[in-house]
């Protein structure tokens, strides 16, 4: 196989802990491998603010991959520069996707740069968003300022199941065949939409084109069914110890879990060349 010269790692359930935080471990293998010449990718479905604060307060140098491939950065902000951002069609899709996705009783949130935009069903409790909370995006609630924000264009919108009534299951069916989008997941319960085209594995064949480097030469780390197209694309896949069995399964390494600092032994064990017990 092809040395590694690319590490591109998702970040909840792979890079943060269940604390939601970045283990020391984890930081100083990636600074490490950064170090020894080899591109670091923070490739998340977090909007790019927020991945560049965790990246900023660990001082991991490293390109950002967010809203799941929708922003591709050559450094985390305020520094960074944009190298390719997609956004979802501004025509009727999405507000067909909207229909569904309330009709259905979901929780939407709509993402723009800088902004969150969210509806919650009738009942469902009132919050404040953690990125409200961080002060790293204006929130804005109900139906009308989503649909404007999605006639101005969305990075990408999640919705959430607020009980297991098959909600989820309907919307993901009803969406399936909609032109112009992608869908996927990041958790059991909830769905992503995506312009079309657009995902971690199409993330890294742009930067991997940007810095000229082959998919044989990338390793991905990841957990969950939105890391698949990275995972797939990869030489090097690695999947996390608390990964889904499906993601397991289609992965050539597996490392420990996110609460082990497994993003770090298999940073060392396979980029590094170190040898782990």
């Amino acid at each position: 196989m092809k040395p590694i010269r690319m590490i591109a790692v998702d970040m909840d359930g792979t890079l943060l802990d269940s604390s939601q935080q970045i283990p020391k471990e984890n930081a100083q293998a990636l600074i490490e491998a950064a170090r020894a010449g080899i591109a670091v990718v923070i490739c998340s479905g977090r909007m790019v603010e927020d991945v560049s604060r965790f990246a900023r307060e660990s001082d991991i140098p490293c390109m950002i991959a967010s809203g799941n491939g929708a922003r591709l950065l050559d450094a985390p902000l305020p520094g960074g520069r944009i190298i390719a951002r997609h956004d979802m069609p501004t025509d009727g899709t999405i507000q067909h996707v909207l229909d569904v996705l309330l009709e259905e009783g979901l929780i939407v949130n709509g993402f723009r740069d800088g902004e969150v935009y969210t509806v919650r069903p009738a009942g469902a409790p009132q919050w404040q968003h953690h990125l409200a909370r961080r002060k790293l995006a204006r929130i804005f609630y109900g139906e009308e300022p989503m649909r404007q924000a999605a006639q101005a264009g969305l990075i990408k919108i999640v919705a959430v199941q607020t009980k297991a009534d098959g909600s989820l299951a309907r919307a993901r069916e009803r969406l399936r065949d909609v032109a112009g989008i992608e869908t996927t997941s990041s958790w059991t319960d909830n769905i992503e939409i995506m312009p079309a085209g657009v995902d971690k594995g199409s993330a890294l064949r742009e930067l991997g084109a940007y810095l000229g480097i082959a998919p044989e030469e990338i390793m991905a780390i990841g957990d969950q069914e939105n890391d698949r197209p990275m995972l797939q694309l990869a030489g090097h896949s690695t999947a996390m110890g608390n990964a889904t069995d499906e993601i397991k399964a289609l992965c050539r390494h597996q490392t420990r879990t996110n609460d082990e600092a497994g993003v770090a032994w298999a940073v060392r064990r396979w980029a590094l060349g170190e040898e782990r017990a």
